[in-house]
């Protein structure tokens, strides 16, 4: 709503409905293995490492048939699951499902815009969907990131804001370590290793669509998102019409600069996206610009403009602040982002989301306390032996110090699909063969039964871990495939190819599960 008779204005931007739909949060549920009847699939699973030339060594693997109670699993497989090992992007199953049992489903992040006198303060509560594009694309109204801005600063104008001294960003919901310390330097200029902040904007990275002239050797032209005047591009690329392009972007330093090199022979269907640095900041001058263009006034003099912004001091209270604008993004649609696409953004700022909520609030979210809130809830869920075999890093897997076993993963899938509140968001935001991370894969695999995994990939690593159920009985399989140290030989394309082939033993095993229960039901 914007405009009101105590002049404020909010913006509400729920990205989706929310289905409401279970019970409260039972804590303290320590769930005991599950029991080993034979291990019908073992026999298959081994043959599929033979054929793919893969070790004990190199798999982890644990497929179990969930009962009709969470701890009361079947082991259908079982090959050196109690081993830790990487789970890449697999991580991601755990703290998307940590964040939806400790904040629940109807969790929702508010970004708000407040004026504290003359003073307009952002305060960020670590949204990472702030600003992404593909989230305001799928929206209701379809959103562009200039529609975004248009409508938080004209909220803000709306209040009888005319006159901003300075823009103060508060993004003090997690601390100002923006990159993880164990992260590989050659991820950090991809997209996938975006810094991670309190106050994030466009999923913290910028944008470059480049297009050639035509002119062998000449400059190419390119548009950039976020479109703003305080980013430099020097432009060292070259235009070879007709030729592929092979351009790429880097961010000089730690300055909103940046170089366009390579060269381009084509229109970039997509975007070329390089990291920013320190978001909040950049946010805040964004918003800085806009405000000029909606005729309101930020700062004076030396501090003018976009010199008018700030970071909050980690010890500044504000008095009597007026909410003039509010951003809300539903909790269940950064975990469908995170989990179906592989968003490391997402996964890291709901991991540092937890833990600022297990500090009680009182301390800025980080990885260690997120480690610890995750830790927690595998403890008290699983049992603490779970725990002991879990090594927590990072939220999303970008890290090799992440370790887990493949007998923890199938134990906290069957958790997450038997929790009354968390089990729908979460299944829904697997990714199916027609999408995401799973469609390169497996969408070509012709399956009789349902599938909802996760992928994983990172260096000399492979994992897959997810569900596959058959629809019609509601039977359902949760299968975990860990596999390391595929750097020696062509072992990684061996490893994804195991796993295509182990998801079609499975459903093949299900569907005749379920017919020959089918049958015996009608004959007795």
């Amino acid at each position: 709503m914007i405009g009101s008779a105590q002049r404020r204005a909010f913006l509400a931007l729920a990205l989706s409905s929310v289905t409401i739909i279970g019970s409260t949060l039972v804590g303290g549920l320590a769930l005991t293995p599950g029991i080993a009847l034979g291990q019908p699939l073992n026999d298959e699973v081994e043959r599929l490492m033979s054929k793919a030339k893969l070790s004990p060594d190199q798999v982890g693997i644990s497929i179990v048939e969930l009962g009709k109670s969470v701890g009361a699993e079947v082991v259908l497989a079982d090959i050196e699951s109690s081993r830790p090992r990487i789970p890449a992007s697999n991580q991601k199953l755990l703290t998307a499902g940590a964040a939806l049992l400790i904040l629940g489903k109807d969790y929702t992040y508010r970004t708000e815009f407040q004026m504290v006198g003359d003073t307009l303060v952002i305060k960020g509560s670590g949204d990472p969907s702030l600003g992404d594009p593909e989230m305001l694309n799928k929206s209701s109204s379809k959103l562009t990131l200039p529609d975004l801005l248009a409508a938080i600063t004209g909220a803000i104008k709306q209040a009888g804001v005319t006159k901003v001294t300075e823009i103060v960003v508060d993004d003090r919901i997690f601390d100002r370590t923006f990159v993880h310390s164990t992260w590989k330097a050659k991820h950090l200029t991809e997209w996938y290793g975006a810094q991670v902040a309190g106050l994030n904007f466009h999923a913290n990275v910028l944008s470059v669509f480049p297009s050639p002239v035509n002119k062998r050797g000449a400059d190419p032209t390119y548009k950039v998102e976020p479109e703003t005047d305080f980013i430099e591009i020097e432009n060292s690329a070259k235009s070879l019409p007709g030729e592929p392009n092979a351009v790429d972007i880097e961010r000089l330093g730690e300055a909103d600069k940046y170089r366009l090199k390579g060269s381009v022979g084509q229109s970039a269907q997509g975007p070329i996206e390089v990291p920013m640095h320190n978001n909040p900041l950049v946010f805040g001058r964004v918003i800085a610009e806009q405000l000029a263009k909606q005729g309101v006034s930020v700062g004076s003099g030396e501090k003018a403009g976009i010199k008018a912004v700030r970071a909050v001091n980690l010890d500044e209270m504000f008095e009597n602040p007026r909410v003039v604008a509010v951003v809300t993004t539903p909790l269940v649609d950064v975990v469908k982002r995170c989990n179906t696409v592989s968003m490391n953004l997402y996964a890291e700022c709901m991991f540092k989301l937890i833990g600022f909520e297990a500090a009680g609030r009182r301390q800025s979210g980080s990885w260690d306390n997120g480690a610890f809130a995750l830790r927690r809830q595998i403890s008290d869920r699983l049992g603490p032996e779970a725990a002991a075999g879990t090594v927590i890093s990072d939220g999303s897997g970008l890290s090799v110090n992440n370790k887990v076993s493949p007998r923890t993963m199938p134990r906290w899938l069957a958790l997450m699909a038997g929790d009354a509140q968390a089990s729908d968001p979460f299944l829904k935001s697997l990714a199916t063969p027609a999408e995401g991370g799973l469609r390169k894969r497996m969408g070509k695999t012709q399956l009789k039964n349902s599938l909802q995994a996760k992928t994983g990939h990172i260096d000399g690593v492979s994992c897959l871990s997810g569900y596959i159920t058959h629809e019609s009985s509601g039977t359902r399989v949760a299968f975990s495939f860990l596999t390391n140290d595929l750097n020696k030989g062509d072992k990684l394309g061996a490893s994804m190819e195991m796993q295509i082939e182990m998801v079609r033993v499975l459903d093949a095993w299900l569907t005749k599960r379920c017919k020959e229960g089918k049958q015996a039901a009608a004959g007795g």
